[in-house]
């Protein structure tokens, strides 16, 4: 499930979210939106997964033809380098947590 808890609303009833590394108030919603993110982080992991990407893309309206090969051979040797064994993948959570004690100086 998401979190929920980091949305907030205003004196005027529009919700927004928290930048949760800094703490800042960012990305003010309106009631329609903030009650479509509601429901999207009620959404599975994997389905909420597949909508973040489906709008990551939709804010991309132009496509570089080089870097669209070079993401093709890095998730290549990715994908050789998990399966080889070469590297071990580690949960969400664990990468989440050394990402915040890395941006926190621990």
């Amino acid at each position: 499930m998401g979190n929920v808890e980091n949305l907030w609303t205003d004196e005027t009833g529009c919700a927004f979210s928290r930048d949760l590394f800094a703490g800042r108030k960012i990305v003010p919603m309106s009631p329609d939106v903030s009650e479509l993110l509601k429901k999207a982080l009620a959404l599975p992991p994997e389905a909420r997964a597949a909508l973040a990407g489906s709008l990551l893309e939709s804010l991309d309206d132009t496509v570089d033809p080089s870097v669209e090969e070079a993401w093709k051979h890095e998730i290549a040797k990715r994908i050789k380098e998990l399966d080889s064994g070469k590297v071990k993948p580690i949960p969400w959570a664990e990468a989440r947590r050394q990402i915040t004690d890395l941006l926190n100086g621990r």
